[in-house]
């Protein structure tokens, strides 16, 4: 995101505090980054709220953005959490994404793109590769808030 002069926020939670340091450390010399340390839920939210775009795996935080209509950049890596994550139009899906991949799908998320983004249903395994908008097993499920 730095290469691509992508301003960010990095939140930690209590799980994360132990990776508070080495990220306090990365982030010193990043001209476009901050981080931002465990927040109480109340203020987590309220910034969060505020948010243009969250990117996130199948968590707490990726919940609480879909009932704030934070648009969404859901990274799935187990089948089971296409169950869960947000669906509305602006938001997004990756399965096991490259880094690349997801700076791609940040870059057309904020350009206001992310409605024409490629599409990849399945690979020779049957699983999505990259894109996924619509799941094939996760398409009767919905999502009520």
């Amino acid at each position: 995101m730095e290469a691509c002069k992508i301003r960010y926020v990095v939140f930690l939670g209590p799980e994360e505090f132990r990776l508070l340091a080495p990220i306090e450390q990365r982030l010193m010399s990043s001209l476009y980054g901050s981080l931002c340390p465990p927040l109480p839920i109340r203020h987590f939210a309220a910034v969060l709220g505020r948010a243009r775009l969250l990117v996130t795996p199948d968590s707490g935080p990726m919940h609480l953005a879909a009932a704030l209509d934070v648009a969404t950049i859901s990274l799935v890596r187990q089948k089971k959490s296409l169950a869960f994550v947000p669906r509305e139009a602006y938001d997004t899906i990756l399965w096991r994404p490259e880094n690349s991949t997801v700076i791609v799908a940040i870059s057309a998320n904020l350009d206001g793109q992310n409605a024409t983004a490629p599409v990849q249903l399945a690979s020779a395994t049957n699983q999505p590769t990259q894109w996924v908008r619509t799941p094939p097993s996760a398409a009767p499920l919905r999502s009520s808030y």
